[in-house]
């Protein structure tokens, strides 16, 4: 996880807040009977998320993801299909745009960049959807539920 430029959409005007890109990642690996999804611990409140981060200057929105999927998660794969949405939150004393992905895992690697400062955990969608605590994450699973062919059973239809 890096923090970058990633430009300011509002020409840098006084008192505005700069908006930066990020890009995050609904990370599936599909068993025989069950979809499962990789959730990371966040550096701070080790609570879980999606992997996400800045997009650099000069990368798109899904090599983002797929970077961030890598650095944060240990993880290797593909982005499936369009965005699945996006979502604004705040960070550094910015407003972060957030393009999520659904990403299809190909390879978990035992170590990886970020692996002395996060924990690691694969969980059916709705016990993924039980985990993470932050609403919109909690859209972007049920978004890749409904995707997946699996409707909004299993989520407790909260945010």
């Amino acid at each position: 996880m890096r923090r970058g430029t990633g430009g300011n959409s509002d020409g840098g005007s006084p008192g505005k807040r700069p908006h930066l890109p990020q890009a995050a990642v609904v990370p599936i690996c599909r068993g025989k009977d069950v979809v499962s999804v990789c959730l990371v611990t966040s550096l701070k409140k080790k609570s879980w998320i999606l992997p996400k981060g800045i997009v650099d200057p000069g990368e798109t929105p899904a090599q983002a993801a797929l970077k961030e999927a890598f650095e944060e998660a240990g993880l290797k794969g593909r982005i499936v299909g369009d965005p699945l949405g996006s979502f604004q939150d705040s960070k550094w004393g910015a407003t972060v745009d957030v393009t999520v992905f659904l990403m299809e895992v190909d390879a978990c690697m035992d170590r990886w960049g970020e692996s002395h400062m996060r924990q690691r955990h694969f969980a059916p969608l709705a016990e993924a959807h039980k985990l993470v605590k932050k609403p919109a994450l909690r859209r972007m699973l049920r978004k890749a539920r409904k995707r997946l062919g699996g409707g909004e059973e299993g989520s407790d239809g909260q945010d």
